[in-house]
């Protein structure tokens, strides 16, 4: 409307300083769409279609995966980060799911809109979509080896707790009290007792007897 003026002195000046305006339009004129949610809110969920990326403006998230039933968290991210990029570029299926930990607020890029600022056939949009699937492989590599060096590190942990604290019932046996082992493993993986319980479980070198309050250690051999 301003190049359309009926007084030239309200037109611009310059063609530069329309074409100014223009590029700096195309770069932050996107009307995106914003979604809120509250703590424990799902944002997206593993498997789904990623056909979305998103922004967050407030708030923060929690990105994890499910192993055997048990949650397993792959990191937290907070005002300013992007997250399901490369599911939305690769037009795969989402590697883990995404929480709110907080009330938080997403600005939402849709893989139509992408392609409209972008353009899919244009060389740039080939590249991000090749460099995106390479991404999503390495990805995927890094956080399996990421998630069984934390069961390596459980694993530790319980067993330096049944050589410290157990004791050896019969020849084949090692027993701990399991609401000690329990409550510290809760504290430092953040995890009600339930969540805990099934993550030691989930390991499979152990058994857990509530009602006794034991966990006991078959010993090899």
């Amino acid at each position: 409307m301003k190049a359309l003026s009926r007084e030239p002195t309200q037109r611009y000046a310059s063609v530069s300083a329309m074409k100014r305006d223009v590029e700096h339009f195309l770069l932050s004129g996107w009307n995106l769409e914003r979604r809120n949610f509250k703590p424990g809110g799902i944002v997206v969920r593993e498997g789904e279609p990623g056909d979305e990326a998103f922004i967050i403006v407030q708030g923060r998230c929690a990105a994890y995966k499910t192993i055997d039933g048990v949650e397993m968290e792959l990191r937290e991210m907070a005002e300013g980060e992007i997250f399901g990029e490369t599911a939305m570029l690769t037009e795969g299926t989402r590697t883990a799911s995404v929480r709110a930990v907080e009330p938080t607020s997403l600005l939402i890029i849709s893989r139509e809109q992408f392609r409209q600022e972008i353009g899919v056939s244009w060389v740039v949009g080939r590249c991000l979509k090749a460099l995106s699937e390479r991404f999503r492989e390495r990805d995927a590599d890094a956080t399996s080896a990421a998630i069984e060096s934390e069961r390596f590190k459980l694993a530790t942990s319980i067993l330096k707790f049944m050589n410290f604290t157990g004791q050896n019932v019969g020849k084949d046996r090692r027993e701990a009290r399991w609401s000690t082992l329990c409550e510290v493993l809760s504290s430092h993986l953040h995890k009600t007792p339930a969540e805990t319980l099934a993550l030691v479980e989930s390991l499979g070198f152990v058994t857990i007897d509530e009602a006794r309050d034991t966990i006991t250690l078959l010993r090899a051999g």
